[in-house]
């Protein structure tokens, strides 16, 4: 009986001791190895037309080693003398966010003496003037359509991919942001409505709006 029950016990007495055996030769190979620890290199490509960080410490403070302007990495780009006239010393500096030609946005930083940066401020103030003055008479123009608009009083039943055409080719949106233009903003005054889960709107009104026009005066181009 007990020799029965050793021979059933043979199997499971060489697994154990294979996985022993196998331990110990994996325990001696690794004390042997020795793998070093990984080392994550930091970014060193620091293009001239955009800044990164100047310091990994203020990577908690900022975007995560994308361009800013934020306090330091400011101080770093900061010039000893003025980029406008290279002569006075740098008192003042100016920020601009803007994209290269692959799409790639960065932070560009201008140093001004105390001279270049009255000229820098007029300059400004008359450019937002400008652009305020623009977005009026763009306003005033497509209100004046609309007036035009809202005098036809006649209804001439087509979908809304009518409009939702015309509209895409007039401007560069897409066709989702378009329908819920149209079915938002301009439902009132293009007679935009659903009939049987099918959405409508008056071709007569359609026809006599430039949505060019609209779109310029909720943005500036």
């Amino acid at each position: 009986m007990n020799k029965f029950r050793l021979i059933s016990a043979l199997p499971r007495l060489r697994t154990t001791l294979g996985t022993q055996i196998l331990a110990r030769n994996l325990s001696k190979s690794f004390k042997i190895l020795q793998i070093a620890p990984i080392q994550r290199a930091s970014a060193s490509f620091t293009p001239r037309s955009r800044l990164l960080h100047y310091s990994p410490s203020s990577r908690r403070n900022c975007d995560w080693g994308r361009p800013c302007d934020c306090s330091e990495c400011s101080e770093a780009a900061m010039s000893e003398k003025c980029d406008i006239c290279h002569d006075e010393p740098a008192i003042h500096q100016d920020s601009s966010y803007s994209r290269d030609r692959k799409g790639i946005g960065g932070y560009s930083f201008t140093s001004y003496c105390r001279a270049c940066w009255r000229k820098h401020e007029l300059s400004r103030e008359k450019y937002e003037q400008e652009e305020r003055l623009k977005r009026e008479e763009r306003k005033q123009k497509w209100q004046s359509m609309l007036q035009e608009v809202r005098k036809i009083h006649e209804y001439k039943e087509v979908p809304i991919a009518y409009a939702a055409e015309k509209y895409g080719k007039q401007t560069r949106r897409s066709q989702t942001a378009i329908l819920k233009i149209l079915k938002s903003d301009l439902a009132e005054d293009l007679h935009v409505f659903k009939i049987k889960n099918r959405w409508k709107c008056n071709k007569l009104r359609v026809d006599k709006v430039d949505f060019e026009i609209y779109n310029r005066s909720l943005y500036l181009y």
